[in-house]
């Protein structure tokens, strides 16, 4: 496991503008002149290489994170790179790589996991969150997982749901169950 410091993450914001052709000023990866080599760039050409560097530093801060993300021990940290890793994420494969933290103890990590997988549609999203309100212990995320169906418009959950509210006797969960189940039994359009 590799501790982070300041230090270390001073380097590699260097590092990541070095490789990355960036023009960095105190210490910071600076937008503003790629902005404007992007909008003074004569050809085609030139514009996509000053595109490319963006996607080339989107790649290497979202591995950094995931790096940072095994290596941290305070969950509240965690909690928070997940929550925010999502807006690097571009693709449905980059959404799995955090689907181990779906069996976290802690409550707010779990969330973030299952924000993140069903914003990207993770292939197995329907059992993933079927799981989920069968074994979660946090109200927050099984809801999460009920108001996903919904969200979704899967309405083959509809079963499943109906016979989960019956043995189910949480008045906040059966309510989140009853507007899901309400949204997915709407007429459509």
């Amino acid at each position: 496991m590799i501790k982070i410091t300041k230090i270390t993450l001073f380097l590699f914001v260097i590092l990541v503008g070095i490789a990355g052709g960036f023009e960095m000023r105190d210490n910071f990866i600076d937008f503003d002149y790629l902005y404007k080599e992007f909008k003074n760039a004569k050809t085609p050409r030139q514009r996509t290489d000053i595109i490319m560097k963006f996607s080339d530093y989107r790649e290497k801060s979202l591995n950094f994170l995931l790096m940072k993300l095994e290596s941290e021990q305070d969950d509240s940290v965690r909690a928070d790179i997940l929550g925010n890793i999502s807006i690097l994420m571009s693709t449905r494969e980059d959404a799995e790589k955090i689907l181990p933290y779906m069996h976290d103890s802690n409550c707010r990590i779990r969330f973030s996991t299952l924000s993140t997988l069903v914003m990207f549609r993770y292939k197995n999203i329907n059992d993933l969150l079927k799981r989920t309100i069968l074994s979660d212990n946090c109200k927050q995320v099984k809801a999460l997982a009920i108001w996903s169906f919904g969200d979704m418009g899967n309405k083959k959950v509809i079963p499943f749901l109906e016979d989960y509210k019956k043995k189910n006797n949480d008045e906040q969960i059966n309510k989140a169950i009853d507007r899901t189940l309400e949204k997915l039994k709407k007429p459509t359009n």
